[in-house]
């Protein structure tokens, strides 16, 4: 009998005597495993052979609470580059379901997300896929189990007590307790441990937004995880002053590894110069210091492309099995205030669902006509206090959290002088509409604004918004002047059908009276001189010599305007 304590999972009843033998029950399953199985894999002793026991499930520990009458489940495998695991693993799980559980009225279907791309391989971004992919094509799916694709239950041991717990999910559960691999020892290695095999019903899994985007290479997510499963009050052990995910009794969530000597991941988590294991170590820590990170990274900011998607239908365990192949679409933009085109591209992106610019931030009287796709809750992340600024007009990496970090990003930067113009307009014309096209007050407006160092001074430079410091993977920067060309290019390096609308940046380039032409000597110098190393930085030409400036600025920001 399981404790009380413990509420299992619904599984086939069966009567307490033991089966045949396994080749005496399995006589042509047995000769094809035999057949495919290589001698590296890691069975016990007696390879296949061996006298299987299932225990009696107590109808008292039964939960079908809040399921409908056909159960819908999904088992997702995260994949790439394992093709021996994978084989094994399909070809034992399909046998092990059909084998211990009843599928009268449980649907079971095995997805396999397989990373298309050639970037650091990246396990949560793949389980978020596949929640959306289930999702979408299976919308009554109620349990969702996430499994190593190394990892298939333990089946020939005398410990093994029974079934393990797949077939319900009503509380989260890490399924695979008790595992054979690397150093463990029937072990999960530290009692936090919430990775390998983990089991949810699918409103918890949005409940706490999925899994992280962010983590790459090795290592990361599965303490994530725990996190989110925590902060969400869905630990339900409790082991002195520490929450714990569920876990099965003794005997029913063994696992053993499929040969570690074939295509297992180099961990290097031992090496500090691992840049993407301290990166997912920062990641973490900030995590554990501003736990709303996990309300916008994850399900919410989810980005990708399927590009192969194979289904197999009816097999013995399995009713379907999907392989679904996609690609990462890690692009990121970073509106810069005033460089020009920011709505334009945010509009372009809320068209094919990607929140790009203002639509991360809850600010409605300025989205409500770009139809963002929800959330865009970034307002949440928070500044650092000596910056009182709106979020979105402040540089990505001085924000509390940078939601930007291990994305590629892309932003539009326009030349200084023309710039200078812009932020003239733009306060002008919800000031006094007709100064905004007097050419004596725009170079009185610069005058002041850069001698001064007025409220209406950038605060940033253009450059300070573009990483270049080797915390991200890569960073475009576009043109204003240059705008569609450049952003049509960048949009099919990434496979992207996000449009600019052209009539509407027409309309932008256009309808200005004021221009470059329209500064003054003194102006340009002046403008020259405050944004130096946006000039340098982005190749735009310099007018005067920025050494004998220095000298000139002072008689300048003194002397009376003409």
């Amino acid at each position: 009998m399981l404790p009380e304590s413990f509420m299992p999972f619904s599984i086939r009843k069966q009567s307490l005597q033991e089966k045949p033998t396994f080749e005496e029950y399995y006589p042509m399953r047995l000769e094809k495993w035999r057949n495919k199985v290589s001698t590296g894999v890691h069975l016990g002793p007696n390879k296949f052979i061996r006298t299987p026991k299932v225990i009696k499930q107590d109808d008292s520990f039964i939960d079908s609470a809040g399921f409908s009458s056909v159960h819908y489940h999904a088992i997702v495998v995260p994949y790439r580059n394992r093709k021996y695991h994978l084989e094994q693993f399909k070809l034992r799980m399909d046998s092990y379901i059909e084998d211990h559980y009843d599928r009268t009225n449980t649907r079971y279907s095995l997805w396999i997300i397989e990373q298309d791309d050639d970037e650091p391989f990246n396990r949560g971004w793949l389980a978020n896929v596949g929640i959306s992919e289930i999702v979408r094509h299976t919308p009554e799916v109620e349990c969702l189990t996430f499994h190593d694709v190394d990892l298939v239950p333990d089946i020939e041991s005398k410990e093994v007590k029974g079934a393990v717990y797949y077939s319900n999910c009503s509380v989260p559960t890490q399924v695979g307790s008790e595992l054979f691999r690397e150093a463990l020892n029937w072990t999960i290695g530290y009692k936090q441990y919430t990775g390998g095999v983990v089991n949810m019903h699918l409103k918890h899994w949005r409940a706490i937004n999925g899994f992280s985007n962010d983590y790459i290479s090795w290592g990361g997510e599965d303490d994530d995880l725990y996190l989110r499963l925590h902060n969400n009050d869905l630990l339900s052990v409790q082991s002195g002053r520490k929450r714990l995910i569920r876990r099965p009794p003794t005997g029913y969530g063994r696992f053993r590894v499929i040969s570690e000597a074939k295509e297992h991941h180099i961990q290097d988590r031992d090496k500090g110069n691992n840049e993407n294991y301290n990166v997912s170590k920062k990641i973490l820590q900030r995590f554990r210091e501003v736990p709303q990170r996990s309300s916008f990274d994850g399900l919410s900011d989810l980005q990708y492309k399927v590009t192969y998607h194979h289904v197999v239908g009816k097999k013995q365990g399995f009713e379907v099995i999907h392989h679904v192949k996609a690609k990462q679409q890690l692009l990121e933009f970073i509106p810069i205030p005033n460089s020009g085109g920011n709505a334009l591209i945010a509009q372009a992106g809320a068209k094919i669902g990607i929140p790009w610019g203002i639509c991360h931030f809850r600010e409605p009287s300025a989205v409500d006509d770009m139809d963002c796709p929800q959330p865009y809750d970034f307002q949440n992340i928070g500044l650092n206090s000596e910056h009182g600024e709106d979020l979105w007009r402040i540089p990505p990496h001085l924000w509390n959290i940078n939601m930007f970090l291990g994305k590629d990003t892309f932003t539009v930067v326009r030349n200084p002088f023309d710039l200078m113009v812009a932020i003239f307009q733009d306060i002008e014309e919800s000031r006094n509409a007709s100064r905004a096209h007097s050419t004596t007050a725009l170079n009185k407006f610069v005058h002041t604004t850069l001698c001064q160092r007025t409220e209406n001074a950038p605060k940033f430079l253009q450059h300070e918004y573009v990483p270049y410091n080797g915390t991200q993977r890569g960073n475009h920067v576009l043109r204003f002047e240059n705008l569609t060309s450049d952003y049509s290019q960048l949009m099919r390096q990434y496979g992207l059908p996000a449009d600019l609308d052209q009539k509407a940046y027409y309309n932008t380039t256009s309808t200005s009276r004021l221009t470059i032409r329209n500064l003054t000597e003194r102006s340009k110098k002046l403008i020259q001189l405050y944004f130096d190393e946006d000039f340098r930085r982005f190749k735009y030409p310099l007018e005067y010599n920025t050494d004998g400036l220095l000298e000139e600025t002072a008689p300048i920001c003194t002397s009376p305007l003409p």
